[in-house]
This record gives C-alpha cells, structure tokens and sequence, in this order.
C-alpha cells in the first residue's frame, strides 16, 4: 500500500511538473505572441497594437459585423476598435473581458455596447465556462476574472482548471495555427463585413406576446458590473440594441428589463434601434445577410445612423 501511495504521489507531481512547464513555455512562447483568432489572439491584438484606442465597441458578432468604428466619427474621430466576438460574445464575457482589457492597461474613454435580451434568458442548464474559457489564459492576472471562475464555474471546472495547461484546452490547435500567421497580421480596427443577402420569405417570425422568460441572475449582475466598471474607470458607456431583419412585439416588451437597469444604475445612454418598423431605410433585404446580421452594405449604413445617434466626443 506505501509503494502504491508513493509511486501515486510521484505521479501526481511529474504531472504538476510537466503541466506548469508546458503552460509556461505555451503561454509565453506561443500563446501571447498570437495576436489573431478568437482564442484570446484577437484580445492579445487589443493589448499590444490598440494601447492608443479612444472608444471600444463590444458586444456578439451582432457588433462584430455590424459597426464599424471607422464610421463613428463622433466618437473621437473613429479612433476605435470593435471587439465583437463570434459565439461566445454574451454579456459575462464582456463583463470579464473588460477587466481583462483594463487590467492590462487599455482603458478606453468610451465603451459602446452591444447586447441583445436573449443573452440573458435563463437556460436549464448553463454552461458559464463555455462563455468566458476564452479568458482563462489571462486568470493569474486578473483577479475580478480569477474570483468569477472561482465562484460560478463549478466544482468540476475549478479542479480542471488546477492544470494550467486546461486554459488553453479546446483553443491550442488554433492558437498554434494563429500563432504561424502572427507576421502577417495586418492593421485592422476589429470589424468585418458580411456578405450576402437574404431570402425575405425563408422564415416566420411569430409574435408571443404572453409569453414570459426567467432571466439569468449572473448575467443580469454581469451587466451591471460594466455599468459600474465603466462608471469607477471615468468610462462613457453607450448601450446599443441593434435591429432584427424582423421585429417581435416580445422583444420589445422584454428589452425593457434591460432598460430598467439602465435606469436603476443611471444610465441613460441607451441607443435603441431594435424596432426595425422604425426604421425604412434597413428594411430591404437586399441589407440583410441574414435575419440577425445586416451585410456589409447594411452595415455601411446602420454604422453612420448609430455616429448620427452618439454625442460629439473629442
């Protein structure tokens, strides 16, 4: 029993030994110098060539494909960047990705957020870590990131994470890929365009207007902490509702929660363009990539309404 225990022990340091020396040598040697892709490269992009950025947009590849900062030209004369995220670009990871960003010395004056209400819909079972693994590479340095995980990962997920090499699981193949195109990355401010149109009659919207959500307690908190991150860093921070292809009457009854908060917090810097009837000149469908994503003409368009919308800042 002694010999079993010892060789476990062995073991279970050769495995501490190899996991920190891997990380180690990962992190530092390949991961921070990837400054493109999703799996943190387009963060460590911000960190070390936007340090200069006077506005940054955030939000879901609603705000990735949909706003270019190079238009906005009220807000510090374009000088942005869109951090706008595929997939994963809900509310928590925004809220922990600009303590990521602050943390490492980018502290924009003005923060445009684009958040839509299903981001917060409670589901039966939420994965959290699916949100913000993105940002596990950037835990030691983090504390407001280090104290999230600790507390609303899970027990699994927190042991897990004790092998550091695990922040980059599900990432490395692409980080590594990313990694072998860091010379060629060339100047961009974040925001790509779509191309396409739809096809108008390829979906039904149905208007549900006495169904009821339960929403999310984490992500309302989320949202409240980049209110009041904002707030303590001296950062303007603009709410954005951008538009659907189709607009539902639940929609707009349920975007008044996040309004609520806005209130509560004071916030009245909300630009809401969710109610597309409002809006005739992005009804076509000849600006729409899809029913969610308006294409790069759209775009063009709703980018210079939204300037339109934002105060002059110099």
């Amino acid at each position: 029993m002694q010999k079993i225990l010892i060789k476990l022990i062995i073991l279970l340091v050769a495995i501490f030994v190899i996991d920190r020396a891997f990380s180690y040598f990962f992190k530092n040697k390949i991961f921070e110098k990837t400054i493109s892709g999703e799996g943190g490269g387009s963060i460590n992009y911000i960190i070390k060539k936007k340090k200069n950025i006077d506005f940054l947009v955030m939000g879901s590849s609603r705000a990735k494909y949909q706003i270019d900062p190079a238009l906005l030209k009220n807000a510090y004369n374009g000088n942005g960047y869109n951090a706008g995220i595929n997939g994963v670009g809900g509310i928590i990871y925004n809220s922990m990705l600009l303590h990521v960003l602050i943390n490492k010395g980018i502290l924009p004056k003005a923060v445009i957020l684009q958040t839509d209400i299903f981001f917060f819909r409670e589901a039966k079972s939420e994965s959290l870590s699916f949100e913000i693994s993105n940002l596990y590479p950037y835990m030691d340095e983090v504390p407001q990131l280090k104290v999230f995980v600790k507390h609303n990962a899970g027990f699994a997920e927190n042991t897990l994470l004790l092998l550091h090499s695990y922040r980059f699981n599900g990432n490395m193949l692409s980080i590594v890929n990313n990694y072998l195109k860091h010379r060629t990355v060339t100047d961009n401010n974040g925001f790509e365009s779509l191309q396409g149109t739809i096809v108008p009659n390829q979906f039904d919207i149905i208007n549900r207007v006495n169904k009821k959500y339960e929403y999310s307690s984490i992500k309302l908190s989320a949202f409240e902490d980049i209110i009041e991150t904002c707030k303590k860093n001296n950062i303007s921070l603009y709410v954005v509702f951008c538009p659907y292809f189709k607009t539902t009457d639940i929609l707009q009854e349920e975007n008044k929660v996040l309004i609520q908060i806005l209130s509560k917090l004071g916030n009245n810097k909300l630009l809401d363009f969710s109610d597309i009837n409002k809006i005739p000149s992005l009804q076509s469908g000849n600006l729409w990539k899809d029913e969610n994503h308006l294409n790069s003409t759209g775009a063009n368009l709703f980018s210079k309404m939204l300037n339109d919308s934002l105060p002059v800042m110099r």
